[in-house]
């Protein structure tokens, strides 16, 4: 795998893409989102998948991130309300949105899944899924996945406000409505201030404005979650400078 990174990377950053230029190249790729539609995506150097947008908050793969009175890190509206859960953001057993047990990190509330899995562990195990208090992650919409980005791929996200950056995995898939989501750990690494519900541990909106740059690596992942410490790792074998580059060119 090493050696496969090593390439990819080489790619990217070799003489004849990235390295050594003051200006970029960006191509267009057309894509639209009604929710936010003066957001473009690019692709820089005919390597990278670049934008600018927002940042909403993604908080499936937490395990308190849903519960059946309303009292989770997010709203059941956003896992499409009582009585009507998705199956694809709730995770079901015997067609029923699965309880926490005893045994589970927060019984009785929900169990939130993210596309991004480890096949290992069981459809039930929160250790599946992807941590949003946990893991730097984001969020795409599925049109991104018809240009090249797959999941576990990494990305790298900067923070025009606060001028603070975070690498990042490709972790979950929302829709082509609208593009610019994040975890609450990669909020946290941003310098975004999360807004809570008054006297709950509800998130109900952010300081994030549409000053979020995102850079992400098509084929740099292996279709795997990773820990912290090794998306750290990996984002070693990145150059900084040529990230600023591309940032840059945004």
């Amino acid at each position: 795998m090493k050696k496969v990174l090593t390439l990819v990377l080489a790619l990217f950053f070799s003489e004849d893409s990235i390295v050594g230029q003051t200006t970029c190249e960006k191509v267009d790729l057309k894509l639209s989102y009604p929710k936010n539609p003066t957001a473009k995506v690019w692709k820089i150097n005919n390597a990278v998948i670049g934008y600018v947008s927002e940042m909403t908050i993604d908080v499936d793969g937490s395990p308190q991130a849903y519960h059946p009175q309303n009292i989770g890190l997010d709203n059941l509206s956003s896992a499409g309300g009582v009585g009507n859960l998705s199956p694809s953001v709730i995770v079901f057993e015997s067609n029923k949105p699965y309880i926490q047990k005893s045994s589970d990190p927060f019984p009785g509330y929900y169990l939130a899944q993210t596309s991004l899995v480890d096949a290992t562990k069981k459809v039930t195990d929160y250790r599946r899924y992807v941590n949003s208090e946990e893991i730097p992650y984001i969020a795409i919409p599925p049109n991104l996945i018809a240009k090249g980005v797959k999941k576990g791929d990494l990305a790298y996200v900067f923070n025009q406000k606060t001028n603070k950056g975070s690498f990042a995995i490709v972790a979950d898939t929302g829709n082509n409505k609208h593009i610019g989501e994040g975890s609450v750990k990669l909020s946290e690494r941003l310098g975004i201030k999360l807004i809570y519900k008054k006297n709950l541990k509800q998130i109900i909106a952010s300081d994030s404005d549409k000053g979020i740059v995102y850079l992400i690596f098509p084929n740099s992942g292996n279709n795997k979650p990773l820990t912290l410490a090794e998306i750290e790792a990996k984002s070693q074998q990145f150059d900084k400078a040529e990230i600023k580059k591309m940032i840059a060119c945004l």
